[in-house]
């Protein structure tokens, strides 16, 4: 049985989800126009994958199989209304 496991998204960890992000956008988004990608690829550094995290009102989680980062979950939860999710993926195969 694989056992996946789902945490908050530590700081040291962020680098590594914004590569597999960028991959994933690269790899899984093609409906995607290219000016699309490339800035929703941008405006997920890990500068601003950082902000995020710090921000009590967003949700950065990551999926890890083995130590390895294999998905990821970013939304948020506003003041007023749902909780909301952005993005969601996990490498296929896992």
């Amino acid at each position: 049985m694989t056992q996946i496991t789902i945490t908050q998204a530590p700081v040291m960890s962020l680098p590594a989800l914004s590569r597999l992000f960028t991959s994933a956008v690269e790899a899984h988004f093609s409906y995607f126009p290219a000016e699309v990608r490339h800035r929703v690829i941008h405006e997920h550094s890990t500068q601003k994958l950082l902000k995020a995290a710090l921000d009590n009102r967003r949700i950065v989680l990551v999926a890890r199989h083995n130590g390895q980062i294999i998905g990821y979950c970013l939304g948020a939860v506003p003041k007023e209304g749902p909780a909301q999710i952005y993005w969601l993926y996990v490498e296929p195969g896992n």
